[in-house]
Formats: C-alpha cells, sequence, structure tokens
C-alpha cells in the first residue's frame, strides 16, 4: 500500500478512542517481533521509485545477466533459437524478454548467427545474496523471482561452472538494419555471446527451534538451525569434470550488446561489421531461400522446405530448376509421396545425360529414396514400415525423439493387421521399428519411455511364443537390463 492510500485509509476512519488507540499500539507492536507479513514481501519491483531506478540501474551497468530463472521450456527455445539465428531482445533491468519472431522465417541467419562452440577448461564458482542489494547487482532477472524469499530472511546461493562459450559471428546490428521488421521493433539488445555449462541455485533460511526449559533452571535456552532447499537447477554440475561434458552445457548466462545507431555501430562506437551485408536483392534472397530450404530437407521438414522454395521461385523463377531434386524430396516428406517419386523419376532421369541407367535403375533409385523420405502413413505395408525404419534411424541421428515416437506409434497400430508368423517379415521387421524407437529414446537419455518401448517391442515380437509365466520372467529380465545402459 502507497503511503497516500494509507492517509486516505485513516482519513476515512471516524476518531478513536484513547484505549482503542492504545489497543492497536500494543497489537502492532507485538507484530513488529513476529514474522515479515508475506502480503508486503514479494515483487521487488513493484511500481516504487526504488524499485524502478534499480532495475533502471542494472538495465545499464548489468550487461552479463544471468538466465538461471528460466525454466527448461526458455531454456529449449534460447537454444533453438539461437542454432538458426542471431536472437533479439528487449532488455529492461529486471526483465528480459526473447523476441522469438525478430528473424526471417524463410532465410536462416539473415541478422546473424553463432559460431560452433569454444570449451574452455573451468572451476566451480559460486557466491551468496543475503540482501536486496545484492539480489539487484548480482541477478537482477532473479529479482522478480526470489526477491521475496530475501524479504522473508531467505539467503541464496548460486554455484556454476562455465564449460564453453558460443560468440556472435558479427560485432554489432544497427537498429536500422532491423527498422522493417516489425517483429523486431522491441528489441533493445542482441545476445552477443552466452556461457555453457551448469548451476544450481540454493535458498537457506535461519530457523529458530523450540526454547527448551528445564526443572530448577532459571530460564530457557534456545537453538537454532539452518535449512537448504534447492530452487533451480540446470545441467549436472557433477558431469562438469568430465570428459565429454554432456550435462554440463546448458546456456547459464547471457552478454548483451545494445544495438547501434547506424550500421556497422556498437554502443555508440563506429566500427566494420565482421560478416558481409546479406543480399538484399530478389536473387540473393532467393539463393538464401533455397539454401534454408536443403537445410529443412535434412531436417526432414518438408513443409517447411516447400514454403521456402516456393517463396524463392516467386522472388527468381528463371532459377527454380535448379531444386527439382530438393523439392523431390520435401514433397515425398510433406506427404505428397507419389508427386514426389514423378518429379524424382523426372530429375534423375534428365541428369542422366549419357544414357547410362535402365529404367529399371532408375525406378530401383526412385524406390530406395521413397522408402526413406515418404512418410510410413503411405503406401503398402511394407512400404510403410521401410520408410519407418528409416525415418527413426534418421531422426534418432538428429535427436529429433518425437519423430522417432511418431513413426513408432504409426507402425505399432500396423502390426496387429500385419500376417503370421512373427519371426517372419513383414511382422518381423515391423518389430524392429518399435526396438529402434526404443533405442533412438535410449540414445537421448529418455530412460522410462525407452523401457516403454522395449517392453512394447517384446510384447510383440515374443508373448504367445512361450508360457505367460516364462514371457513374464524373461520380459522383466530384458526391459531391466536394457534401460540399465540409460543414465538420465
Amino acid at each position: 500500500m502507497t503511503p497516500h492510500a494509507t492517509r486516505r485509509s485513516v482519513h476515512s476512519f471516524p476518531a478513536l478512542s484513547l484505549a482503542a488507540t492504545l489497543l492497536l499500539a500494543s497489537f502492532g507492536a507485538l507484530t513488529a517481533c513476529g514474522p515479515p507479513n508475506p502480503a508486503n514481501s514479494g515483487n521487488l519491483t513493484d511500481d516504487t521509485a526504488i524499485g524502478k531506478n534499480r532495475c533502471a540501474d542494472a538495465a545499464t551497468g548489468q550487461l552479463r545477466p544471468f538466465i538461471v530463472e528460466w525454466d527448461a521450456t526458455d531454456l529449449a527455445g534460447f537454444e533453438a533459437k539461437a542454432a538458426r539465428d542471431l536472437v533479439f531482445v528487449k532488455y529492461e533491468g529486471c526483465s528480459l524478454t526473447v523476441l522469438e519472431g525478430c528473424s526471417d522465417a524463410g532465410i536462416p541467419g539473415r541478422y546473424g548467427t553463432y559460431q560452433p562452440p569454444v570449451f574452455t577448461s573451468g572451476t566451480l564458482e559460486s557466491f551468496e545474496i543475503a540482501t536486496e542489494d545484492e539480489l539487484y547487482a548480482k541477478l537482477p532477472l532473479g529479482v522478480a523471482s526470489f526477491g521475496g524469499r530475501l524479504s522473508m530472511g531467505e539467503q541464496l546461493k548460486l554455484s556454476y561452472y562455465v564449460t564453453g562459450t558460443r560468440n556472435a559471428a558479427r560485432e554489432s546490428v544497427s537498429a536500422e538494419t532491423l527498422a522493417q521488421n516489425p517483429k523486431c521493433a522491441q528489441a533493445t539488445h542482441f545476445v552477443s555471446s552466452y556461457h555453457l555449462g551448469a548451476f544450481e541455485l540454493d535458498s537457506r533460511e535461519q530457523r529458530a527451534a523450540e526454547a527448551e526449559v528445564g526443572v530448577g533452571k532459571v530460564g530457557g535456552g534456545g537453538s537454532s538451525k539452518r535449512s537448504e532447499k534447492n530452487l533451480k537447477k540446470g545441467g549436472e554440475l557433477s558431469d562438469c569434470q568430465t570428459q565429454s561434458q554432456r550435462a554440463c552445457r546448458v546456456p547459464i548466462r547471457v552478454v548483451l550488446q545494445p544495438l547501434g545507431g547506424g550500421a556497422g555501430e556498437v554502443a555508440g562506437v563506429a566500427g566494420p561489421p565482421v560478416s558481409a551485408p546479406a543480399d538484399e536483392t530478389p536473387e540473393g534472397a532467393a539463393r538464401a531461400l533455397r539454401a534454408g530450404a536443403r537445410q529443412k530437407r535434412d531436417r526432414a521438414d518438408g513443409p517447411g522446405c516447400l514454403e521456402d522454395l516456393d517463396r524463392a521461385d516467386r522472388l527468381d523463377p528463371h532459377n527454380a530448376h535448379q531444386e527439382g531434386y530438393t523439392r523431390a524430396l520435401c514433397e515425398m516428406q510433406a506427404g505428397q509421396c507419389e508427386a514426389g517419386k514423378r518429379r524424382l523419376r523426372d530429375v534423375l532421369a534428365a541428369q542422366d545425360t549419357g544414357r547410362q541407367k535402365s529404367d529399371a535403375e532408375l525406378d530401383q533409385q526412385v524406390k530406395i529414396l521413397g522408402d526413406s523420405q515418404c512418410l510410413s502413413s503411405e503406401g503398402t505395408p511394407e512400404e510403410r514400415i521401410n520408410r519407418a525404419l528409416a525415418a527413426v534411424g534418421a531422426a534418432s541421428a538428429r535427436g529429433d525423439t518425437a519423430r522417432c515416437v511418431a513413426e513408432g506409434e504409426s507402425i505399432a497400430k500396423l502390426i496387429p493387421s500385419l500376417p503370421m508368423p512373427k519371426h517372419l517379415p513383414p511382422r518381423a521387421t515391423a518389430n524392429v521399428v518399435l526396438m529402434h524407437t526404443a533405442n533412438c529414446l535410449l540414445a537421448a537419455k529418455q530412460c522410462d519411455g525407452a523401457r516403454t518401448w522395449f517392453d512394447r517391442y517384446y510384447e510383440a515380437q515374443f508373448k504367445g511364443t512361450m508360457s505367460d509365466a516364462e514371457y513374464a520372467k524373461l520380459a522383466k529380465q530384458q526391459s531391466d537390463q536394457f534401460v540399465s545402459r540409460c543414465t538420465p
């Protein structure tokens, strides 16, 4: 409640009697010794002059904020965006917002990209936060999330380990560069680099224990104890000491750089950009779109690939024929299997200028690529199974567990309609798809999912081929042995 609001409240009540006034005063004195009122100990960024000034100071003085208050979804979104484009943000001291749409959907890296990570030897670092001033200075983005804990008498401790850094491929970005993109209108900074590693944020509080009063003692003795709990965690600190450091590559801190006022400016200091400016001609934009389409083709993003190719062809129709092969594969990936195979057949025939391949050889090439690119929801049962096998293998290689599961589900629904016996194709081959799905999840350290899919494979392959008791015993043994290879 603001001071003005307090005065209005007092003036609205009738005059108090002396006794009532003394009673209220004595009650206030008693409660003043108790714990802070939660209603008055929350967000430190309330609309007060002090809070606004502190956040304003953080915005200008703290350009290397930790992002430990982000949840797993925020971190995953940041990593996905940084894998394709420079990350632009709206930074207002105690608040940092990633502008998801500040990019060109068809031209990856149009405003800049990041270089591969540079890994370094690191050490475990830590610091404690006991006051509001320290929170603003050391963890400004955590003011809203953790400020109330400090008001309640808790202390924070951040332990972190930095294993590497990803740097932007360009030194500066001007506001003028982004001016034509309305989704970038709120951008104030871009992430010029970010640190990878792991962290743990703990909270500690001091609690008074019960007073102990003994017989024959004049007074009682009090004791205190400290309790500690983990508030946030990213990666695994224990993994930072290993060779691979696979679980020690989480973004934990960003380095922000203000947008310049003109081309080549960095925080008011002019300088040449590191990377050459993008070709803004229609032909240059079309080249970038076609390059992006090929990248989406390799990620099996058929719809996105076709969208980029269509956009490129409108900008530069004279060179549309150059991407016939890519368009054919993307049509297959987008569910247009037969159209894609026909186009691929024409492309392969046109490339065989020496007429050295027979029709049968061309058809076989089309079949092989069709089995690897067309969706497992299309074609004969054998074609669907072969396509799912190829799709799960490719998805596993790029860590796309969602695609693995989708392909596994598609074939799991098909299996009951396949002819027996279980140990012969096509049913045995379909069962292998379930096993590959389990391996895909195992490689991604999704242990519970890996066990589920192994159990589904084992049931499809072996249930009914032995007694129920023997099956139950072997299924449990094999499942436990399979999942023992998984360490989340």
